[in-house]
């Protein structure tokens, strides 16, 4: 069931109408708002004001409820479909977006880095943690240096300018989680 067919039929029974109430309000057949509330036809936005007319709401607040529906479903990426963030072709690091959906409020990014890979200083609105997965890890905020080894977190205001730097032997993983996205 798509988005808009789940909300209007979610409307439609909280307000305790059958098919046959609705179809008569819209003009339109039980069969073919079934389809809709099913994901079979996706309706113009003529038929979708006509059935919100129905249901006596407004179009606008279908779309909320549809939007908000389709947020409240996980999104999953598979390994194989990872979309790696563009580095440069020389780059010592490799970063994934583990959740390319920009309409959610956090946006985690799985990063590696070469021994001896340094990013540039950055600082931008919002808030990161960072757990570093493998390896050794020179974190710089601020003024302060921190060195983090694997299992190690960090929670910090994005403000304030940091940076880090891989400091191991072999090469580090992080899993960092950025709010707003910015990807």
């Amino acid at each position: 069931m798509n988005g808009l067919g789940k909300v209007i039929r979610g409307l439609r029974e909280n307000k305790g109408l059958r098919l046959k109430d609705v179809a008569e309000q819209s003009g339109f057949s039980e069969s073919y708002i079934s389809q809709v509330e099913r994901g079979v036809v996706l309706p113009s936005v003529t038929a979708l004001e006509k059935l919100a007319g129905a249901l006596n709401v407004n179009v606008s607040h279908v779309f909320e409820l549809a939007e908000q529906a389709n947020n409240s479903r996980p999104t999953i990426i598979r390994r194989s479909e990872r979309e790696p963030i563009q580095m440069g072709p020389d780059s010592q690091f490799k970063s994934f977006l583990l959740a390319p959906d920009f309409q959610r409020q956090m946006e985690p990014v799985l990063s590696r880095a070469k021994p001896g890979a340094i990013s540039h200083t950055t600082s931008h609105e919002g808030e990161e943690f960072m757990i570093l997965l493998s390896g050794r890890m020179r974190f710089c905020f601020g003024d302060e240096v921190i060195e983090l080894g694997a299992g190690d977190a960090a929670y910090f205001d994005c403000r304030v300018p940091h940076r880090w730097e891989n400091i191991g032997e072999d090469e580090i993983e992080a899993l960092w989680v950025i709010t707003p996205p910015s990807w």
